[in-house]
């Protein structure tokens, strides 16, 4: 790539990945990370605000955070 450097290359790359990332995640996946936000959030909290079944949430969140979206701390999720 003429003109480019390797850390252009790199960033391009990068950011290509990442939206390729987030057109994998389910409608429900993408609304959990965004009641998330950037901010630690308990799963009553995303309870109330996605509208999910707690089954269901459940199973996004073990998802989310097998895949590396988000991690669980003592005070609650946050985005990894």
């Amino acid at each position: 790539m003429m003109g480019h450097t390797k850390e252009q290359v790199y960033n391009a790359l990068e950011s290509d990945f990442s939206a390729l990332d987030q057109t994998r995640l389910s409608k429900d996946e993408q609304s959990i990370l965004d009641a998330i936000g950037f901010e630690i959030v308990c799963a009553e909290d995303l309870l109330a605000t996605t509208h999910l079944l707690p089954s269901d949430l459940s199973g996004y969140l073990i998802d989310l955070e097998i895949n590396g979206w988000i991690k669980l701390s003592d005070k609650g999720y946050e985005r990894v």
